[in-house]
């Protein structure tokens, strides 16, 4: 009988320290590539690490504005008129996110120069999708201060055709989930118990500022009662020293009583001069370029190119670009294109859920710096890359295995510093 060698083995299973580092840098830029709105999610400059020890919870302040001082003071100790420091605790505790794939000892040996590397490209590619997706989800839901595309400022407290409402101050509360206010009206013609119901909700001013939600159901004019959905961390108060305001938009009405959003409702430079408008008023931090950021799906960056303002500034720009997938600067924001951002339906007094792939409308994020938090363990900046050679995934040495892995959390830190335009989908 011959004798078994177990050399060639030790040849299928070796992966050289050349061939790690050149995996995990094919990975690295991948993933890179195809960023967008996760890498703007930042705060104190940096992603918040998880050090060892410290469990998998962590934890950030959101500071509430103070109120502006109307009349000078009294020197006199016992009538000092003293306020507290207001303060908002935002936890996310970590989760683990991944995607493991198994190569035939047979490709890994044959397929090294080919299908290796294309391999690992779209495992960074599908990390990137995935913390992309994730975010925009989050965001979608429970992070932004939403803009219809076919609203206008409407301060007076009249609910119009032009579907967004700003600045509305809560004059009393019956729970943390229940904003009522005698300030909203709406068409008369208009008597549905849930004509707010879908809304989104931003609390602009005052107490739970910086929350955003949704109103997942509303009474009638009459009663004027919103419920919003998640819980509001503190009970909204009509206390003059801490008033709670909030804008609602509601891009999904009943088209019998409303202007719906139609195949007419798109995106053009006024909405997004509004966007901009509206950061500034909310005092949102520019990122280090003194610029904001926007993040369009390229059907919406196709409805820009009908508007004359933006296709003379891009054109001017065409040899001007930075980073892959950017398009340009305008407007005090520079522009940037991806596939992942939200879709909603179009459909009326519902709370409308996100979805990447369907969906008759579409969302653009206009940011400003610090709007989003991520956390991840501690020196972990990016998603990791592991690879294990056949001989470690089953008992005959058939496979091996390539994974991305990633602890880590996305959270809104400020709706307020987060636009959502939403417009139609054509």
């Amino acid at each position: 009988m011959g004798t078994i060698s177990g050399a060639g083995a030790l040849i299928l299973t070796n992966v050289t320290e050349v061939d790690r580092t050149k995996y995990v840098a094919d990975f690295l830029g991948s993933f890179a590539e195809h960023v967008n709105v996760y890498k703007l999610g930042q705060e104190q400059d940096t992603l918040v690490p998880m050090a060892t020890g410290e469990g998998m919870t962590a934890n950030w302040a959101r500071l509430h504005p103070f109120s502006v001082v109307t009349a000078a003071g009294s020197e006199a100790p016992h009538t000092i008129t003293v306020d507290q420091i207001r303060a908002q605790n935002i936890e996310a505790t970590l989760a683990q996110w991944y995607k493991v794939i198994r190569i035939s000892r047979a490709t890994w040996r044959q397929g090294r120069t080919g299908t290796m590397p294309g391999s690992v490209a779209l495992l960074g590619q599908n990390a990137a999708e995935t913390l992309e997706r994730q975010t925009c989800s989050v965001l979608c839901e429970t992070g932004c201060y939403v803009i219809p595309g076919n609203a206008y400022s409407a301060d007076a407290g009249t609910w119009d055709a032009y579907l967004l409402q700003e600045r509305i101050a809560v004059t009393s509360t019956s729970s943390t989930t229940t904003l009522v206010t005698t300030n909203i009206t709406h068409n008369a013609a208009k008597t549905s118990t849930d004509v707010f119901k879908g809304s989104f909700v931003c609390v602009t001013k005052g107490r739970n500022y910086g929350y955003a939600g949704r109103v997942s159901g509303s009474s009638t004019a009459t009663a004027r009662v919103l419920t919003v959905t998640p819980t509001m961390p503190e009970t909204p108060t009509s206390d003059a020293n801490d008033v709670t305001s909030f804008t609602i938009g509601q891009p999904f009405p009943d088209a019998a009583d409303y202007v719906a959003q139609a195949a007419t409702i798109k995106l053009d430079t006024y909405i997004l001069r509004k966007a901009v408008t509206v950061l500034r008023i909310n005092n949102a931090p520019t990122f280090e370029d003194g610029l904001y950021r926007a993040i369009i799906h390229p059907d919406v960056e196709m409805q820009l190119m009908e508007d004359t303002n933006w296709a003379a500034v891009m054109q001017y720009q065409k040899a001007q670009k930075g980073e892959r997938n950017e398009l340009g600067v305008w407007g005090g924001c520079r522009f940037a294109y991806s596939t992942l951002l939200p879709r909603l339906s179009n459909t009326a007094e519902t709370v409308n859920t996100y979805d990447p792939a369907s969906g008759d409308v579409r969302a653009t994020f206009v940011f400003g710096k610090g709007a989003f938090g991520k956390v991840a363990l501690e020196g972990e900046t990016e998603p990791n890359f592991t690879t294990k050679q056949p001989g470690f995934y089953d008992a005959i040495d058939s496979y091996g295995t390539m994974a991305w892995h990633y602890w880590w959390k996305v959270k809104p830190l400020n709706a307020n510093w987060a636009i959502m335009i939403l417009t139609f989908l054509s």
